[in-house]
């Protein structure tokens, strides 16, 4: 599958990161506004993370040690604005020394990773992501699943192409 951003997922993990991150970042919060609806819980695929592994020598030629690193990247996770994080987090500064930059790149090899799962999903014998629609307490389960229904609908339209979003069980024809 190669994504909108030019990216070619060759791998079942690297296709179920993909699908996670597209459910958790385009699907989930788009379905959160639907009336009704306390949330989505989702679950398969795997959280996209960056693992940064340092190398001690790189680090300590800049005269910095890890806990400069682990600074660095606790900052760029807590705030926006001078320390951001371009594509595989090389534009991440770890030190700006009288004009001498360190990136985390400078002294640490960054990779995309996956979390640990917790559970997994799938459907036809091939792994899925699936979202649960969560009802507020209280709510009438006949109008909240007709407007979860028809906000999938919505958000089918925002997908990556080549992304679906199926609906594996409306609920509103068990309340019927």
């Amino acid at each position: 599958y190669l994504t909108p951003e030019g990216d070619l997922l060759s791998t079942p993990q690297q296709r179920a990161t993909y699908l996670r991150t597209v459910q958790d970042w385009i699907v989930a919060p788009q379905m959160r506004t639907a009336p009704g609806l306390a949330g989505v819980d989702t679950v398969g695929g795997y959280v996209k993370e960056y693992a940064v592994r340092p190398d001690v020598a790189r680090l300590s030629a800049y005269g910095l040690g890890m806990g400069d690193l682990i600074q660095a990247l606790d900052r760029a996770n807590t705030q926006a604005g001078a320390g951001y994080i371009q594509r595989a987090g090389e534009a991440l500064t770890v030190v700006n020394r009288n004009g001498l930059i360190v990136r985390v790149a400078d002294v640490a090899t960054v990779e995309i990773g996956q979390a640990p799962r917790l559970g997994g999903a799938s459907r036809d014998g091939h792994e899925a992501v699936l979202g649960t629609a969560l009802m507020i307490a209280g709510g009438n389960s006949r109008t909240v699943a007709q407007a979860a229904g028809e906000r999938l609908e919505e958000v089918r339209k925002t997908l990556p192409a080549g992304i679906e979003a199926v609906t594996v069980l409306d609920r509103s024809a068990l309340v019927n």
